[in-house]
């Protein structure tokens, strides 16, 4: 159930029913290129996910009381990025909080009565979250066109893969070489991909280049028969994905 709120209490159904955009954090007003946000699902236990500004997040928390909220270990991607710094101050804000409280469409997270993150809220289209989140998963690349050479040649160490956690807006995986984020955009059957941020290790062949750029041309998504993933220009498959 993709926003399954029946192990909520009374007034806390609200928390599970939006993404929430960070725009303040520690009184400061948070404006980058890709926003963290938070997204809450209740379902046999409570959990968070969503984007620090650098890499993809998840973990668990808990609600108490009227207000109560204390979040767990989070566990996050491990990309490096220009974001880093607010995505430290980000993780720790979530650390320092034991309230919550929403009020005019914003959610505020609060250590006492002192506010250390608020949030704008937009609600999610539940009949598309659920068409866009099957997708989603670990995927093995088994197939990608262009190269003039051997797909076990192009890619002799470790075959790339691609991890689709929808509503979240950020893909990670690995080209074969380097561990990578990307911005995905998903609606029906159209899928987007862009920009990339990868790490820098030195990377020989043509493997991770083909891929990356096939990346950043699909326009269109598919499963086979067996459940793989195919993305697409149009009707022409591009690359072929094996679910992990």
């Amino acid at each position: 159930m993709i926003r399954n709120t029946t192990n909520t209490s009374p007034g806390q159904e609200p928390l599970f029913l939006s993404k929430w955009t960070l725009d303040n954090l520690h009184g400061s007003t948070i404006s980058i290129e890709s926003q963290p946000y938070l997204l809450f699902t209740a379902s046999e236990t409570f959990r968070v996910s969503g984007f620090a500004g650098c890499n993809l997040i998840t973990g668990g928390f808990t609600l108490s009381g009227v207000d109560s909220i204390d979040f767990g270990e989070i566990a996050s991607t491990l990309m490096a990025c220009p974001q880093y710094a607010t995505e430290q101050d980000f993780l720790t804000a979530l650390q320092e909080a034991n309230r919550w409280m929403i009020s005019g469409g914003q959610l505020f997270l609060l250590q006492g009565s002192d506010v250390v993150a608020s949030f704008t809220g937009s609600t999610i289209d539940v009949a598309e979250e659920a068409g866009n989140m099957a997708v989603n998963g670990t995927w093995e690349l088994s197939y990608i066109s262009g190269p003039r050479i051997a797909f076990d040649a192009l890619y002799p160490q470790q075959k790339p893969t691609l991890v689709i956690s929808m509503p979240n807006t950020k893909a990670t995986g690995n080209s074969g070489c380097n561990s990578f984020s990307v911005d995905v955009k998903i609606k029906d059957k159209t899928i987007l991909f862009g920009p990339i941020a990868a790490t820098k290790m030195y990377c020989e062949g043509s493997g991770e280049s083909t891929y990356f750029d096939n990346l950043g041309k699909v326009d269109t998504w598919q499963m086979d028969d067996n459940n793989n993933l195919a993305l697409m220009i149009g009707d022409v498959v591009m690359m072929r994905f094996i679910r992990k």
